[in-house]
C-alpha cells in the first residue's frame, strides 16, 4: 500500500513538471528498495520486541572478554571491563597496560614462578654471590654498576656481568652503609666521567682520612689526604670536605675535578664543623651548560643558590633560596624577597623570564615547551615559555615528559586537592596539544598530595634516585621520569613498567628505570629463599645479567 502511494505521488510530480519518466523511475525504484529494506528491519525489530527478545540480538560465536577488551570489538563498544568495575568511555587507543600487568606474574606472590615472562638474552650471564637475600641493585654509569647483598658484600660489575671488584660483607658495611639499622640501604657509589671517588671514612683516633680517585678498572688516579667527607662525581665535579684546622678545627668544602685538582675556589665554603657543610645530594649535574651550586649564608643555616658554567665562571650569582636544574633553556628558581617562597623561571643568562608568583614548585619545561604549575587549591595547568597559560586544567595530572602527560579524569565534577575519585574514573595519556592519545585504565592513581599524583616533577638527579628506589618497591601508584622516558606503576602493583609514546608498556616488572640500556629486576625479599632472583633486563624484556647463589 505504501509503495503504491509513493509511486503515484512520484508519477504525478513528473507529469506536472514535464520530466522524462523512465530515468527518474529508475532512481525512484532504487530509493523504494532501500526504503523497503529499512521497513523490513523495523518490522523485524517490532516482532522481536513483541516476543520478549532484545532488539538487534544476533547469534554469533562467543568472544572471550578479558580485563581490557570491549565485548564487541567490531562495534567499537565504548565500554570495557576492569575487574568487575564498568569503565567510562574509552578515548583514543586502548593501552596494553592492564593486559601486561594482568597476564604476567611480577613476583607479587612468592609461590609464583620466578618471572617466567622474562627470557634469557643470547649472551645472558649469571653472577654468583655468596648470598642473594635482600640484594640491592644500583644503576649503570660509565658501564659499571654496584650491587650489594647483606650476606655477600658489594660487587662492581660491567654491562656484561663481569665482576670488576668485590668488597667483603665487613668492608661493604664499613664503606657503604651509613648506619646499622636493618632497614637502611647502602649508599651506592657511582662512576662519572670514567672516575669513581672512594672514601673509606675517618678512623676513630684520626681527624681526617684519605679519598682515592679510581678509573673504571680501579687503577688509582690520585690519593687526596686530610679528607673528612667525599661525594660522588657529578658531571666531572665532586665535593670533598677537607680538615684545615690544627688548633681551631675548621673544615673547607672544596670542588675537585676528575684528576683531583681543586677548582671553583671562589665558591667554596668554610664551616666550623664537618656536619654543617653541603653534601652530595646538593651536588648537581650540568644541564644546558650550567650547574647549580650553593653557598652557606654567614650566621645562618640557609643556602643561597646560583649557577656556574663548565669553566667555573659564575653566570648566576647565588641569591635564590632554591633552584631546579636547567631544562630546555629554563630553570625554576625560588625567591623569598617578600618573606614567602615564590617560584619563577630564569633563562641561561640569569634573566627572570617568568616572574616569581607560584607558591608551589612548578615542573621543569619539557622539550615540548610546557611546564606544569599548580595553584593553592590543587588545580594544575600548563604554561609556555612566555608564562602564558595554555590548554586545559586538571586536578590529577603529571608534568609533560617527551610530549606526553598522564591525568585521571573526575567524572563527578570534583576538582582540587580535596577531590575524591570514583571507582569508574579514567586515566588517560595526552599529547602536548592536550589531545587524548590513549586510555590507560580505570582510576589508576590515588590522589594524596596538593598537586595531584605522586610525581617527581623535576625529573631525576642525584637526590631523586634514592626516592625512586624507595617508592619503586612500595605499593603506591606513581609516575617517574628519566632520560625523557616515563615509568608507570599501577595502584597496588609494586612493579613498574616503561611506557611508550602510544601508551603501551614496553616492558613491565621493573624495580627501577633503565640506565645504559639495563633496568633492575629484584625479588629477593621473599620469605621463601628458593624463590629469590635478581638481575638486569634489556628493553626487550630479556635477562642480560642474573644473580645466583653459590652452592657452598
Amino acid at each position: 500500500m505504501m509503495k503504491r502511494t509513493i509511486i503515484c505521488t512520484a508519477l504525478c510530480l513528473m507529469m506536472a513538471n514535464g520530466v522524462e519518466a523512465q530515468g527518474l523511475l529508475n532512481k525512484v525504484g532504487k530509493a523504494l528498495d532501500k526504503a523497503t529494506n529499512t521497513l523490513n528491519k523495523v518490522s523485524s525489530t517490532l516482532d522481536d520486541v513483541s516476543k520478549g527478545k532484545k532488539p538487534g540480538t544476533k547469534k554469533s560465536k562467543a568472544k572471550k572478554v578479558d580485563s581490557w577488551d570491549a565485548a564487541e570489538e567490531e562495534e567499537r563498544s565504548p565500554t570495557a571491563i576492569y575487574g568487575d568495575t564498568p569503565m567510562q568511555t574509552i578515548k583514543g587507543r586502548k593501552s596494553n597496560m592492564l593486559q601486561v600487568f594482568n597476564d604476567n606474574s611480577y613476583g607479587m606472590d612468592a609461590n609464583e614462578k620466578a618471572f617466567a615472562q622474562f627470557k634469557d638474552a643470547p649472551q645472558a650471564k649469571t653472577v654468583t654471590l655468596d648470598n642473594i637475600n635482600r640484594v640491592q641493585l644500583g644503576y649503570f654509569h660509565c658501564g659499571r654498576a654496584f650491587v650489594y647483598s647483606k650476606g655477600g658484600g658489594m660487587v662492581c660489575i660491567d654491562t656484561k656481568g663481569n665482576v670488576i671488584k668485590r668488597w667483603s660483607p665487613a668492608e661493604a658495611e664499613q664503606y657503604f652503609i651509613t648506619g646499622r639499622s636493618f632497614s637502611l640501604r647502602p649508599v651506592f657509589p657511582k662512576f662519572d666521567s670514567n672516575r669513581f671517588l672512594f672514601f673509606a671514612g675517618v678512623e676513630s683516633n684520626q681527624k681526617a682520612g684519605t679519598a682515592i680517585i679510581y678509573d673504571t678498572n680501579f687503577n688509582v688516579v690520585k690519593r687526596i689526604p686530610q679528607v673528612v667527607y667525599a661525594s660522588n662525581f657529578e658531571s666531572g665535579v665532586a665535593i670533598i670536605h677537607k680538615y684545615n684546622g690544627q688548633i681551631v678545627e675548621k673544615y673547607e668544602m672544596v670542588y675537585i675535578d676528575t684528576e683531583g685538582n681543586e677548582i671553583l675556589r671562589n665558591i667554596s665554603a668554610l664551616s666550623e664543623n664537618g656536619h654543617g657543610l653541603l653534601n652530595d645530594q646538593q651536588l648537581r649535574p650540568r644541564c644546558d651548560g650550567l650547574t647549580a651550586f650553593a653557598v652557606r649564608e654567614r650566621l645562618s643555616d640557609r643556602d643561597k643558590w646560583g649557577f656556574y658554567d663548565a669553566k667555573g665562571n659564575i653566570v648566576v650569582e647565588p641569591k635564590y633560596a632554591k633552584v631546579q636544574d636547567f631544562s630546555n633553556g629554563m630553570a625554576a628558581v625560588a625567591t623569598t624577597d617578600t618573606g614567602v617562597e615564590r617560584w619563577g623561571f630564569i633563562d641561561t643568562k640569569g634573566n627572570m623570564v617568568i616572574q616569581p608568583k607560584y607558591g608551589i614548585e612548578p615542573s621543569q619545561f619539557d622539550n615540548c615547551g610546557l611546564a606544569m604549575v599548580t595553584n593553592k587549591d590543587g588545580v594544575s595547568s600548563f604554561i609556555n615559555k612566555r608564562g602564558e597559560t595554555v590548554g586545559n586544567k586538571y586536578t590529577d595530572v603529571s608534568p609533560f615528559c617527551n610530549g606526553r602527560a598522564i591525568y585521571t579524569e573526575f567524572h563527578n565534577g570534583d576538582e582540587g586537592k580535596y577531590a575524591s575519585h570514583m571507582p569508574n574514573d579514567m586515566t588517560y595519556l595526552i599529547d602536548s596539544n592536550f589531545n587524548i592519545v590513549a586510555t590507560l585504565g580505570n582510576n589508576l592513581f590515588v590522589s594524596k598530595h596538593d598537586n595531584g599524583m605522586d610525581i617527581f616533577k623535576k625529573g631525576f638527579n642525584a637526590q631523586d634516585n634514592a626516592k625512586f628506589l624507595a617508592y619503586a618497591e612500595t605499593y603506591e601508584p606513581s609516575t617517574f621520569f628519566k632520560d625523557n622516558q616515563m615509568y608507570f606503576r599501577l595502584q597496588g602493583e609494586a612493579r613498574c613498567g616503561l611506557l611508550d609514546a602510544n601508551g603501551d608498556i614496553v616492558v613491565g616488572g621493573l624495580n627501577g628505570f633503565f640506565s645504559e640500556g639495563l633496568a633492575p629486576v629484584n625479588n629477593t625479599d621473599s620469605s621463601d629463599h628458593s624463590k629469590n632472583y635478581a638481575g638486569y633486563v634489556n628493553q626487550k624484556g630479556e635477562w642480560v645479567i642474573k644473580f645466583g647463589e653459590s652452592e657452598f
